[in-house]
């Protein structure tokens, strides 16, 4: 989680980049 929390504060694009495409891959499934 921590891991997580400092990829989003240093990336925070990526991070809800990744979060939409997890999304999207749920929705997909």
């Amino acid at each position: 989680v921590n891991g997580s929390i400092l990829y989003g504060f240093i990336f925070p694009m990526n991070w809800e980049m990744m979060e939409t495409i997890n999304f999207y891959i749920i929705i997909k499934i």
